[in-house]
């Protein structure tokens, strides 16, 4: 489990110039009114869109046998759309 309090307490300094997905675990909706579990807006720390999607599983559970392919899923469709809207690649 993340320790949310320690990524807050970063200093930003500048945002960076990239689309940002978010996939959130099922149940964090129950821990939003612990701080050790709020992350400030994702929005200050980009130029760029945010995107939030309901992943599968607890947060410790995403990756087990019961969650995998669906957040696997989930993640091959949100590079599916990167790649659709990326530069192409000038290669040295």
């Amino acid at each position: 489990m993340i320790d949310t309090r320690f990524l807050n307490s970063i200093t930003h300094k500048h945002k960076i110039a990239a689309n940002l997905h978010l996939i959130k675990a099922a149940g964090n909706k129950e821990k939003k009114d612990n701080d050790q579990f709020l992350l400030y807006n994702w929005e200050d720390f980009t130029e760029r869109a945010v995107h939030y999607y309901n992943g599968f599983g607890e947060h410790g559970e995403m990756l087990s046998k019961g969650y995998l392919s669906g957040n696997t899923a989930l993640i091959t469709d949100i590079l599916k759309k990167t790649e659709e809207h990326s530069l192409p690649y000038k290669g040295m």
